[in-house]
């Protein structure tokens, strides 16, 4: 079952009895196995291959998964190891009205009527490194897609000229309300 929130590709190759849950992005030249569970707001990008009766799910620290892993191979003839020592993850920093504020002002103006929804962004930022070091990271755009000429981060990329002259717009406002403590 596809849950409409989330964005297939028509190009994915997908199998069956495959759930993928709310906010999930599957590019295209993937492919998913039979019985495979994608949780929400998980990204999976172009060439991933995903076998059958497997489990996608964000949230979850590198050590557990690779203690899942010893645990289902259950041969100790078997080595399972980090190719490199995973990242720490720092905590999501707070969304507080002195962040959210500017935005849902400005959104008020430019783009009377829509709604400001936080969400969780599935993709890689700096974010993965500023936030453990103590240095809050937000991500927030204005640019709106039209559902069939988005193809973010894939090898056709693109967006509508007026909203990429509407998102630069926003941007240059919430900076200079940001910067002067608005």
């Amino acid at each position: 079952m596809n849950n409409p929130l989330s964005y297939i590709h028509p190009d994915a190759k997908i199998g069956n009895n495959v759930t993928i849950e709310p906010f999930s992005t599957v590019y295209d030249n993937v492919e998913i196995g039979d019985n495979t569970w994608i949780g929400p707001n998980v990204t999976i990008f172009q060439g991933a291959r995903i076998g059958k009766n497997c489990r996608i799910f964000p949230g979850h620290k590198q050590a557990e998964i690779l203690e899942e892993l010893v645990r289902a191979i259950g041969d100790p003839g078997v080595t399972v190891a980090f190719q490199s020592p995973p990242e720490t993850p720092g905590a999501p920093p707070p969304l507080s009205r002195e962040i959210m504020g500017p935005i849902e002002a400005l959104s008020r103006d430019m783009f009377p009527g829509v709604a400001v929804i936080p969400t969780m962004n599935a993709g890689a930022t700096d974010g993965r490194f500023l936030t453990p070091a103590g240095i809050p990271t937000y991500g927030v755009s204005g640019m709106f897609g039209d559902g069939a000429t988005g193809n973010a981060h894939g090898l056709n990329e693109r967006i509508r000229v007026q909203a990429l002259i509407e998102g630069r717009e926003f941007l240059y406002r919430l900076t200079k309300s940001y910067a002067a403590g608005k």
